[in-house]
């Protein structure tokens, strides 16, 4: 820039006029205060505004030593506040042969306190800027003449500046660079020339504190540089051989080579930080962010290369590109930034390998890609009902895809291996903040799951139709359950899509073992939708589809179908109806469902279901109370009830609403017994209710007929006596304790009707042939 090239040298010239004229002053032997006032005429020549210097001391011990004191050079007009640059003093020794011969040979140069103010107003005024001024060259000295028409031979064995400020203050609009300051500088340099028109440093600087903003404020940091420079006044070209450097305890190494053009910089400048711990770089991130990290140097480390290359374009003066590598990432540190009132703890570790490019300077254009790895990473503590155990991960991203390499995951539901890419996820899980004014598209992840086992009770739990006695549910107390249904009420489900398929070498769902289950996953709208499931089931297969509602969190909705075929039945009413080693054969069902809620207890007081079941052929093996009330009717026919008996036919609709499930006009062939038919439900806390009739067949009938009271009855009956006898049925009680009632009274009482009638018409009949006969005598 041609600002800062005019600044260093017409700053540099004054201060060696400065210097020369007490030079030449000391050769004519005139007192220290004329010597002071040439040279700040001189000066004020040169830089075409005030310039003070307090006492002026000169020595020709050891070599010609000048001292200025309280020496300042002052703002332009229009500026008030503080000077451009006041110094407490400026200690010189220079080797007085060489200055003969016009070069400057400098053995001390100490700085005391010197004090810079760079200051730029709103309307692109600044303080550090300096007139040109056509007639300086000719008001001259010879000597500085010479040192202007040829390249400057300059050299100083030792620099020190000692507490020093230096700030930087930029009020135009967009200013990249808003304020710098550092306080407590310190310098201590040499400088060679060691071609004509080249100088090199070399040296150490360093800052005690210093604050900048750019523009949001940033920490306060103590830097530190050892540097090694060569600057080629001829071609205004600075090149960076070494800068070694820590901000607080961060390394850092810059590198690069710049030149100085009319309107801006060209070149390249490199930095490279090693081993740099992520707490400390934290420090760097928004106040709020910066605030809620904490931990220590083995919470992570990165590495760093960044090239800037400055351009000398206005529109886009800088082109950066650079690599980052993370290591060891504690995700702990993610912990307090964790949502409100979500419970839990986050364990585990990150490698991060980015490379990152932008030559446009608008941030939503900036283009990267990398790798990320995660190892033993866990979530616990959640209150969560199936919470994270273990997850290692690769991912792949750029700035419209996230890819899934490689993950497993391992919950207390089962073990998962998951593949797929999550396109467009920016800016949509950007902050609100970060999201103003950038195209949005709708997220659409693709997946692939794959699971060993994978147990959906505790991954969420079942929705049974079953009392707390048949089927053992999860061992947290209520209140447990309770909080880990809680979602917060602002929280919503991200509303991206999504196609994926599923398989299961195992499933658990309701106490259910599936196996071979597969499927495809569909999301839109905030709709997840499961179809085409297929599975082995209880010695059958089962397919259906499910969707799930999730516009509400804390009430889904859920609503699907299902079919079923040659399902082991006494599996299915072991788990639904708590009947074990009661009823078996292959059943076929099919059906539809409906439930909402976010917890057990609200999805099965929700939970509707209509469905057709069907068993061709089965068996029913009976006991207990059922076994005495069977063998009762079967002793009164002279036999002996066999425990099994034989299903066959067995068809009804079952229904669950409002806490029951329902059995509608179920229909099937018992054994030795006859045609059952009847109605009635169970309920879910146990209860049972059904109502029915057993239709004897005929050769169970006639037994009955043969035997006992009916055998009497048998002998009245006659034309009246029925093929086949209809036995009222009725099962209560609870599914612990079946109360089973066949109601003979009722039949006994209808036969007995039926007898009465039969013998009355025999002794009408009777009364009617004795009549005949009578009359019959009578002709």
């Amino acid at each position: 820039m041609a600002w800062v090239r005019r600044k260093s040298v017409r700053v540099l010239g004054t201060i060696l006029a400065i210097i020369l004229v007490a030079v030449l002053g000391v050769k004519v032997f005139l007192p220290a205060e004329k010597i002071r006032d040439l040279a700040l005429d001189q000066a004020r020549e040169q830089l075409g505004r005030d310039v003070s210097v307090g006492e002026v001391a000169v020595s020709l011990r050891g070599g010609l030593g000048v001292r200025l004191a309280d020496f300042a050079i002052h703002n332009p007009d229009g500026f008030g506040g503080d000077d451009l640059l006041r110094s407490r003093a400026l200690d010189l020794k220079l080797a007085i042969g060489p200055l003969l011969k016009g070069e400057v040979r400098v053995h001390r140069l100490v700085i005391e306190a010197p004090v810079v103010n760079l200051l730029r107003q709103a309307d692109g005024r600044d303080n550090f800027t300096f007139a040109q001024k056509p007639a300086a060259v000719a008001a001259q000295p010879a000597a500085i003449a010479e040192t202007t028409a040829e390249p400057a031979s300059l050299s100083i064995a030792s620099l020190t500046l000692k507490h020093g400020t230096f700030a930087f203050t930029d009020a135009s609009a967009d200013a990249p660079l808003q304020h710098l300051k550092m306080e407590e500088v310190t310098l201590g340099m040499s400088l060679d020339d060691p071609a004509p028109g080249q100088f090199q440093a070399t040296g150490r600087v360093t800052t005690d504190k210093m604050t900048m903003t750019v523009p949001v404020e940033m920490p306060e940091s103590k830097v530190g540089v050892d540097f090694d420079l060569t600057w080629d006044q001829a071609a205004t070209r600075l090149e960076i051989h070494r800068a070694d450097g820590k901000v607080d305890k961060m390394p850092l190494q810059c590198t690069g080579e710049l030149t100085l053009g009319e309107s801006a910089p060209v070149g390249k400048l490199r930095f490279e930080g090693t081993d740099l711990a992520l707490v400390d770089l934290a420090k760097f991130a928004p106040a709020e962010v910066a605030t809620k990290i904490s931990g220590d140097r083995d919470s992570g480390t990165v590495a760093a290369q960044i090239e800037l290359v400055l351009t000398g374009d206005s529109e886009v003066p800088v082109h950066t590109t650079g690599t980052a590598t993370v290591r060891h990432a504690d995700l702990a540190l993610a912990q307090p930034f964790m949502p409100p009132g979500q419970e839990g703890r986050l364990a585990g570790q990150a490698d991060l390998d980015i490379t990152f490019a932008d030559t446009t300077g608008v941030p939503s254009e900036i283009g990267y890609h990398g790798t990320a790895t995660v190892r033993g990473v866990s979530f616990t503590d959640s209150g969560l009902v199936d919470e994270l155990q273990d997850l290692n991960a690769r991912l792949a991203f750029t700035p419209t895809e996230f890819a899934v390499e490689q993950c497993r995951a391992q919950f207390a539901s089962g073990t998962f291996d998951v593949t797929g890419k999550l396109a467009d996820p920016f800016p949509y899980f950007l902050p609100p903040e970060m999201q103003a004014g950038v195209e949005m598209k709708t997220p659409h992840l693709t997946f692939d799951l794959r699971s060993k086992r994978l147990d959906v009770d505790k991954l969420l739990p079942a929705a049974s139709p079953t009392s707390d006695g048949a089927v053992a549910r999860p061992a947290e107390p209520e209140a447990r359950m309770a909080r880990m249904a809680r979602v917060p009420s602002d929280l919503e489900f991200p509303n991206l899509t999504s196609e994926g398929t599923f398989a299961a070498d195992s499933l658990i769902y309701m106490q259910v073992p599936l196996t071979g289950v597969t499927g495809q996953v569909q999301l839109a709208d905030r709709v997840l939708s499961v179809r085409e499931v297929v599975g082995s089931v209880y010695q059958g297969q089962v397919d259906g589809q499910v969707e799930i509602d999730l516009n509400d969190l804390n009430d889904p909705s859920y609503t699907g179908s299902y079919q079923a075929q040659q399902v082991e039945v006494d599996h299915f009413v072991t788990r639904f109806a708590g009947l074990a080693g009661v009823v078996f054969g292959g059943c076929n069902m099919s059906g539809s469902f409906a439930a909402r809620g976010l917890d057990p207890e609200a999805i099965r007081n929700s939970l509707t279901l209509n469905s057709d079941a069907d068993i061709k052929e089965g068996k029913v093996v009976t006991s207990g109370d059922t076994y005495q009330t069977l063998n009762t009717l079967a002793s009164q026919a002279g036999q002996t009830l066999d425990h099994e008996q034989a299903l066959r036919d067995l068809a009804t609709h079952i229904t669950v609403e409002n806490g029951r499930v329902g059995l509608n006009a179920l229909t099937t062939r018992l054994g030795q017994f006859g045609d059952v038919t009847f109605d009635g439900y169970y309920g879910f806390n146990g209860d049972l209710s059904y109502n029915g009739t057993v239709l004897l067949t005929a050769q169970q009938t006639d037994e009955l007929f043969r035997h006992g009271v009916l055998g009497e009855l048998a002998k009245l009956l006659g034309a009246e006596r029925p093929e086949r006898l209809s036995l009222p049925l009725s099962v209560g009680g609870t599914r612990d304790d079946p109360k089973v009632k066949l109601d003979l009274s009722a039949v006994t009482d209808d036969l007995q009707k039926r007898a009465a009638r039969e013998q009355g018409r025999k002794l009408e009949e009777e009364a009617k042939n004795k009549l005949g006969d009578l009359l019959k005598k009578w002709k």
